[in-house]
């Protein structure tokens, strides 16, 4: 990516595009289809939905699969609200996140299934990227997580640790 010029929708993909080695400019997704015309960006990272949501077949030729962005939503409960119900009650709401969880995974990956296929229907060329450059995304995503975390301080720390033990 060194050297290109890179789409950022906010402040931290513009310091994913500066540490890759990119040109970060920050466009708004309206805005994409003329940034790419115009010459004002060539390269983004976004979801496959998203690129068939703007039709981007219709000014670039590839997409790239890193696995880096994926549909989905989440929901959160305050942890005093949810220590504050029966142990029977959180036992329903665990089995019924667990549930969802699976659920929602299952329908990212059909939209992005879906989408795939009607970017390829429409001329796109869709392929995974290549290892050496999945690695070089893990470094940078390595770097903005430290950068992160010496920012965050002690929740951060606590966050990161819970995070890393939930893989």
């Amino acid at each position: 990516m060194k050297g290109s010029k890179f789409r950022a929708s906010s402040p931290t993909t513009a310091s994913f595009a500066t540490l890759s080695g990119a040109v970060p400019a920050i466009i708004q997704s309206a805005e994409i289809a003329q940034a790419f015309s115009t010459g004002t960006v060539d390269s983004t990272m976004t979801s496959i939905a998203t690129v068939v949501e703007l039709q981007a077949w219709q000014f670039t030729k590839f997409f790239y699969d890193v696995r880096a962005m994926h549909s989905r939503d989440v929901v959160f409960i305050n942890e005093k609200a949810f220590s504050s119900l029966s142990d029977d009650l959180k036992k329903v709401v665990l089995e019924a996140a667990a549930k969802a969880e699976t659920r929602g995974w299952e329908m990212s990956a059909e939209v992005s299934r879906v989408a795939n296929d009607k970017a390829i229907s429409n001329g796109l060329t869709v392929q995974a990227a290549n290892p050496a450059f999945n690695a070089q995304l893990r470094e940078i995503g390595q770097k903005m997580t430290a950068q992160w975390a010496a920012k965050a301080g002690a929740d951060g720390d606590k966050l990161l640790k819970s995070l890393a033990g939930a893989k």
